[in-house]
């Protein structure tokens, strides 16, 4: 019989071509492209040793039958192995990625392919799957199971994937259905033509097809710095962590590289950044460094205790020194934490926010240049994750609570005014403090939402209780940065007042120095808006900060509240009380209303009444109350 072997000799060509190109680009280890690795060596195998069968199986009985029975028994072996490396391939593709093929589950998915080693290792001696009769080869009895496992395997992948299509990226079902239609076809083809050696071509074709499907490693690779970047950190992670490989972690904080761009231009800061990451791979000997992000980079390495802190003590001391770009000096600091067991934290997502909070606490708590990532860490990283999920669940079942803290007037012997504060209780969390879920709140986008929630609902209330008929003239209420960034605000606050017909001066918006300064434009337009409708405002936290006097000259303020801070240092502190005292005159001879915060006992009170200051706010008046305590107080004025 005369085999046609010039599709084979393409599949060596084609599978070597792309065996080259896949092992110079694809340099992310991981399940998938280790698995993807084996189906191009099987497939590369079977092509070869399906060229040498043919062409020493026309050799039978010139050269030893050894020789015979080795090439067609690694042929054989080969390709069935590529359908078995295929449905792996799709198994762990169509597994999430936080989960591993236990050894059970690899073993119940290989039986098959051990029955065909079974089988094709015993031929020589029972003729089960193929021999050699007269010179001529011989498919043996049992030779159709081969055909019927390889069958077995195609299809079970193509449920398989059709069964977890959605934990596919899009698209690449399609490509898998191909390898699969592709694969029956020229089985059946070479069936209906045995000396068409096709098999092993549609097998390459296949592998280009599976090849297209895979995920581009350039997503893996921070292209400023030619680094892996967070995708590609979570990769290497996964796949050490599940090859049950030992590792470390050193996570590196370069504090002073964020914000260069803007002093020195973004070319410099580029350039600098790169020196500092030469410098770390030069000192860790590992090409396994990972920008996570602006300021935060992973080294990935084995090494001893002894080993790391020798490369920490070489980074820190290299990192006290200055680096230089043509004649300019810049200093940088490098601040770092270990990560020595990996291997206990099987979600990389973990360790990352591990190692993050501990460089957060390094910087923050101790100002040391090291640390170490451990579970505590882990913990606050996952408590501000459920923090806010209940800032997110408070929204959508109204769980927020406005409380009032009411405003004493000394002049008047009464209260006068109150401020709207929010307060979060959780079921699962209990009370979160303000302290806590509000700058979470503005890191996460959720700020104007709930600024929203509670102007709503502070409007509510006066239309309801009509609190102005009954002493308290307005309700301050707290405007975020993010807030007064929006160019529509004015007419969302007054849509909101407008829906629940409450008197525009029933209400006066507290907005702090700092968001004053960064919307300065946007805000005033907002405040000349609101302004012209009778809304009045005060500056927020004065005292606390740069206090800069061109702010309140530059905006509409009426009032403005001094910071807890200032009063609290005034009382033990002669320079601070000389200071409290001349804010208090400027501000009276510039023509504001001046409440002062954080007023605790009858000492302070006295002390602001002599410095002409009558509005007070504190514990030492009340504490802020729920709406119905509110109420009450309010019924008694």
């Amino acid at each position: 019989m005369v085999y046609t072997i010039y599709f084979d000799v393409s599949a060596v060509i084609l599978i070597l071509v792309l065996a080259t190109y896949f092992f110079i680009t694809q340099n992310i280890k991981n399940k998938e492209t280790v698995m993807f690795a084996h189906l191009l060596t099987a497939t590369l195998l079977a092509a070869i040793f399906d060229i040498l069968s043919a062409y020493l199986g026309a050799q039978y009985g010139q050269i030893p039958a050894v020789v015979n029975y080795f090439c067609d028994e690694v042929y054989l072996l080969s390709a069935n192995g590529i359908t078995f490396a295929y449905f792996i391939y799709i198994y762990i593709i169509t597994t999430k990625k936080e989960s591993s093929i236990s050894a059970w589950q690899f073993l119940g998915i290989g039986v098959p392919y051990l029955c065909v080693v079974l089988l094709v290792l015993t031929s020589p001696f029972n003729h089960a799957i193929f021999f050699y009769d007269k010179g001529q080869y011989c498919h043996g009895e049992y030779a159709i199971v081969l055909y019927l496992i390889s069958f077995g395997y195609i299809l079970l992948a193509l449920f398989r994937t059709l069964l977890f299509r959605k934990l596919l990226v899009r698209g690449r079902v399609m490509f898998i259905v191909g390898y699969t239609v592709i694969m029956l076809a020229v089985v059946i083809y070479q069936g209906l033509n045995p000396t068409m050696m096709v098999v092993q071509y549609g097998a390459a074709i296949s592998c280009l097809v599976i090849y297209f499907s895979l995920e581009n490693p350039s997503g893996y690779k921070d292209q400023e710095l030619d680094l892996y970047n967070v995708k590609g950190f979570c990769e290497i992670y996964r796949y050490n962590v599940y090859a049950g490989r030992r590792f470390q972690i050193l996570a590196v904080q370069i504090e002073g590289i964020d914000g260069i761009s803007s002093v020195i231009g973004l070319d410099v800061q580029n350039e600098l950044m790169k020196d500092a990451v030469e410098e770390l791979e030069r000192i860790s000997g590992s090409k396994r460094c990972c920008r996570m992000s602006e300021e935060m980079f992973c080294i990935i390495a084995k090494k001893t205790p002894e080993e790391w802190e020798l490369v920490r003590s070489q980074i820190g001391e290299r990192f006290r020194k200055p680096f230089w770009y043509r004649d300019m000096q810049i200093n940088l600091r490098a601040h770092m934490c270990m990560l020595e067991k990996p291997e206990e934290i099987p979600k990389a997502e973990d360790a990352i926010d591990m190692m993050r909070f501990a460089l957060q606490k390094v910087m923050r708590d101790y100002g040391e240049s090291i640390g170490e990532a451990d579970t505590v860490e882990l913990s606050e990283g996952r408590r501000e994750a459920y923090v806010v999920q209940a800032m997110k669940r408070a929204l959508e079942n109204h769980g927020f609570c406005v409380y009032y803290q009411p405003i004493f007037s000394a002049k008047e012997g009464r209260y006068v005014r109150a401020e709207a504060l929010v307060r979060l209780f959780d079921e699962e969390l209990g009370m979160i403090p303000p302290d806590e879920f509000i700058p979470l709140a503005e890191q996460k986008g959720l700020i104007t939402e709930i600024g929203a929630y509670v102007f709503s609902d502070v409007c509510a209330m006066l239309k309801r209780e009509r609190i102005w008929e009954k002493g308290i003239e307005r309700v301050d209420v707290n405007l975020s940065g993010i807030q007064c960034m929006q160019e529509n605000l004015a007419e969302r606050m007054i849509d909101i007042m407008d829906a629940y017909q409450v008197p525009y001066k029933a209400v006066n918006f507290e907005i702090t120095e700092t968001a004053a300064i960064l919307s300065k434009t946007t805000l005033k337009r907002n405040m000349e808006v609101l302004l012209q409708k009778g809304v009045n405002f005060a500056m927020d936290d004065y005292g606390n900060g740069y206090s800069n006097t061109m702010t309140i000259i530059d905006n509409p303020f009426s009032d403005i509240k001094i910071d807890k801070s200032m009063l609290w240092s005034a009382m033990g502190n002669t320079l601070a009380m000389q200071a409290l005292k001349h804010t208090i005159y400027m501000l009276q001879d510039m023509g504001f209303e001046i409440i002062v915060e954080g007023v605790e006992n009858a000492e302070m009170s006295a002390m602001l009444q002599k410095l002409g200051c009558t509005l007070h706010q504190g514990f030492y008046y009340a504490k802020p109350l729920a709406e119905a305590e509110f109420i009450e107080l309010v019924k008694t004025l």
